[in-house]
């Protein structure tokens, strides 16, 4: 059913997401319909919380927590939370100057494509910022030479298909895609 914003506005003190990034039009979507922004927590089961952030920030470690990167600059973490030295995901991540970092993508959705490293979720983050685009998701499915994209059309892109055809819907993705994303990834 339908939310009734204005409700529940009225009665909202804070809002917490955990156990996944949000996209970033949900965190507007948020912010516009209630005037809160949500404040996310990054963390497993494996690491415990780790870091909070809210908006489309740089996350910001809890107290006792510290990251750094290994050789391939994804993420490893230790706190009390954690059983021995540090804890290793397979987050990529940049860190920050003020003791943050920036989340960019899994490692385990890192492809080759002609000797070229292909961040996936990039990928998918790019699709989903077209705004004929709801949600994407992108794989290369085996023994292919190409990606492949499951798109889930907005409104406006499903009119758009529907009144100006597939190939439009593709070129105007493409068009959006092209200044962002490795030519191979196309």
């Amino acid at each position: 059913g339908k939310l009734e914003w204005t409700a529940l506005r009225q009665g909202l003190r804070g809002l917490f997401s955990a156990g996944g990034q949000l996209p970033g039009a949900v965190v507007q979507s948020l912010e516009r319909q209630l005037g809160w922004l949500p404040t996310e927590i990054y963390g497993s089961s494996e690491t415990g919380a780790v870091a909070w952030r809210r908006g489309e920030t740089d996350w910001q470690c809890l107290a006792r927590v510290a990251v750094g990167l290994d050789e391939r600059q994804a993420l490893w973490v230790r706190s009390p939370w954690v059983d021995g030295e540090r804890e290793q995901t397979a987050d990529a991540a940049a860190l920050r100057p003020g003791g943050g970092f920036a989340l960019q993508g899994r490692l385990d959705r890192i492809i080759k494509l002609e000797e070229k490293r292909i961040a996936l979720p990039m990928v998918e983050r790019a699709l989903a910022g077209q705004p004929l685009v709801d949600e994407a998701y992108v794989d290369k499915p085996v023994d292919a030479g190409r990606l492949t994209a499951l798109v889930a059309l907005t409104p406006g892109g499903l009119h758009t298909l529907r009144n100006q055809g597939r190939q439009a819907v593709i070129a105007a993705l493409r068009a959006h895609l092209a200044p962002q994303i490795e030519k191979l990834a196309m």
